[in-house]
């Protein structure tokens, strides 16, 4: 390691970020859940940046009741699409309840937020022949001292999802920052914890993807644009039931659907006899999963319905069927529950012998069809609002 760089360094003042409880724990502020791993780090750093991208429930700094972004999640969860995503894979591979699959390319969330805020970025990838880590560490102090900007990593513990890197020690032998995945037992072995609760990482190449460093800030769009913008990509989200060209798609990839095709995917796979063989494995893991995709649903659509409410105060013209439409989500939002009651939730993994049951399975692809007939109204008054914007 050059010794032009510092032994310790750490900025001060990002929000941490991570499930519920553990989050609000280290925040010391209430706040609303916030299980989709991009855009709440992205709105974590710009909380950090001052960015206006408040919350309605804490009262954060940047709030102000005629903000366009008091709920800066809901924003974001909006102009990425994660809001109107579902996903649904036919050989029921965990991966489909990451926003990886909403676009052509993998980085179309961070894009669309990014672009929103009016900030460039880079992805620091590795490279044959050279010495990443080096070159690595070089981007993140770059980052860190000489902007006091927060770096993204992923990868740096757990699954490749975003963690924010806010400082190192040891002369960048440990990196600092906020994971979703630091107080998960089978994810953080070796990792130790600052007294304010960053985590500590060694050997921090370990799984570590790439890196996305914040850029300069650039003019912010108009924000009527992004609101329009957003709701035609988000029914373009809904109504495309694959994201990568077939031919060209590896098998992983082949048996995951979007949007609408995925909630029929989804009930289709709950009424094949052949998916439940009747093991303790394939139904413990099945349980987990259904529960998983139904716990992503619930969140992005109750966030669909903030962010309507916040195009409608400002498009007046469109604000009776932005309004209708968040109020069918809220009601897709609210079936989640009766899904859970039919089979018990991610809290009732205990429930898991529930599936093996024919009838049970029946009565939850009922109320999935229950949600895609929300999910296709709710679209149809998009599209109306769109029609009549003034």
């Amino acid at each position: 390691m050059s010794t032009s760089i510092p032994a310790r360094f750490k900025i001060e003042g990002v929000p941490p970020v991570g499930w519920y409880s553990n989050a609000q724990k280290l925040d010391k502020l209430p706040r609303c859940p916030e299980s989709i791993f991009i855009p709440s780090t992205i709105r974590s750093i710009m909380r950090y940046l001052g960015e206006g991208l408040g919350c309605q429930k804490a009262r954060m700094p940047g709030y102000t009741g005629d903000n366009e972004l008091a709920c800066g999640y809901s924003f974001l969860m909006g102009v990425s699409g994660a809001a109107f995503y579902t996903c649904w894979d036919d050989h029921w591979l965990d991966d489909c309840v990451s926003i990886a699959w909403l676009g052509h390319d993998f980085e179309t969330a961070e894009r669309r937020c990014f672009s929103a805020l009016g900030y460039s970025y880079a992805w620091i990838l590795r490279k044959e022949g050279a010495d990443n880590q080096a070159d690595w560490l070089g981007r993140i102090v770059e980052s860190l001292r000489g902007r006091h900007m927060p770096v993204l990593s992923y990868g740096i513990i757990g699954p490749p999802e975003p963690s924010i890197i806010t400082g190192w020690d040891e002369g960048g032998t440990v990196l600092m920052g906020w994971s979703y995945f630091q107080e998960m037992p089978e994810y953080n072995a070796g990792v130790e914890f600052e007294p304010e609760g960053q985590f500590r990482k060694r050997n921090w190449m370990e799984g570590n993807l790439c890196l996305l460093v914040i850029g300069e800030k650039k003019p912010r769009p108009d924000i009527r644009q992004v609101y329009r913008d957003s709701l035609e990509w988000g029914l373009k989200v809904f109504r495309t039931p694959k994201v990568f060209p077939e031919p060209d798609a590896p098998n992983w990839v082949a048996t995951k659907w979007n949007g609408l095709a995925a909630l029929k995917a989804w009930e289709e796979s709950l009424l094949d006899g052949a998916s439940f063989p009747g093991d303790e494995a394939t139904l413990r893991h099945h349980h987990a999963m259904h529960n998983s995709v139904a716990g992503n649903l619930a969140e992005e659509r109750l966030m669909a319905d903030v962010y309507l409410q916040q195009i409608a105060a400002r498009v007046p013209s469109a604000a009776p069927e932005l309004i209708q439409a968040g109020r069918l989500y809220q009601n897709e939002h609210d079936l989640t529950h009766k899904l859970w009651g039919v089979c018990g939730g991610a809290d009732k993994p205990e429930e898991y012998q529930r599936l093996a049951d024919p009838g049970v399975r029946r009565d939850l692809a009922a109320v999935i069809v229950e949600m895609r007939a929300k999910e296709e109204q709710a679209t149809g008054l998009i599209e109306q609002a769109l029609a009549k914007w003034d």
